[in-house]
């Protein structure tokens, strides 16, 4: 985690001053920084290794997943551009749901929802969206446990499902759970400042619409296995589902 920090940290800085054309301003060791990082390894079992030492979990189904948070929040490594260290990080997920973790709901249910989306798991996903609104309390005056990450880790988790956007595209249902037949979601605010509403039917795409952000612009829309790529003007909205049918 703490590798996955310092380089998502000074990648997103070396991006900032690019785009404000300050690159005068950049600190010159920071190339230096990032090629000396400790590299992210694949163990035994082909898992993402926790540590700089293949050490066997003492407690592979523990709740906590932080050496997965280069895939959750941080999309550093992702199905297109690390496809081999995106399969070793969920052979490590796995591992962790085979020995229990996420059982209990609260925030490892959380976590690990959030993560089966991300992995395009959505039978994961089904199984912890059942457990965990069982042992979640919306407010104090419930009698249920109140943790904040896991209510609004929930949420989070849920979004992912539906939509997203870490890999420079716009993935639509990526991670839908089975027992999700029907829905319909409006508003979801995507990478880029675009707004996006979705509808689905019998697990299948029926509608899709997208607005830009504040100024015109282009993006790709994913379903499935097709990608679409759309043109948006400022003031209008363009409706995508007509391109997977």
């Amino acid at each position: 985690m703490d590798i996955a920090l310092i380089t998502e940290l000074l990648g997103n800085l070396t991006r900032a001053v690019s785009i404000l054309g300050r690159e005068q301003d950049l600190d010159p060791r920071i190339p230096e920084i990032l090629g000396s990082l400790y590299p992210f390894k694949i163990g035994r079992f082909g898992q993402l290794q926790e540590w700089d030492r293949d050490y066997e979990e003492c407690t592979p189904g523990m709740g906590h997943v932080s050496h997965l948070y280069s895939v959750y929040p941080s999309g550093l490594i992702n199905s297109v551009e690390k496809p081999e260290l995106f399969k070793a990080a969920y052979v490590s997920f796995l591992r962790r749901i085979q020995h229990g973790a996420a059982s209990g709901g609260h925030w490892p249910g959380a976590w690990a929802l959030s993560l089966a989306a991300r992995f395009f798991d959505a039978t994961t996903c089904n199984s912890v969206l059942r457990a965990m609104p069982a042992n979640l309390g919306a407010n104090m005056l419930t009698g249920k446990t109140y943790q904040i990450d896991a209510v609004m880790g929930w949420a989070a988790g849920i979004t992912e499902m539906l939509v997203q956007s870490h890999e420079g595209v716009i993935r639509i249902l990526p991670a839908l759970p089975v027992s999700w037949r029907d829905g319909k979601v409006r508003g979801l605010r995507v990478r880029g400042g675009y707004t996006v509403d979705i509808g689905w039917k019998d697990g299948v795409l029926t509608e899709g619409v997208i607005w830009p952000g504040d100024r015109d612009s282009s993006c790709t829309i994913r379903y499935g296995d097709r990608c679409a790529k759309l043109e948006l003007r400022i003031g209008s909205s363009v409706r995508f589902d007509g391109y997977f049918r």
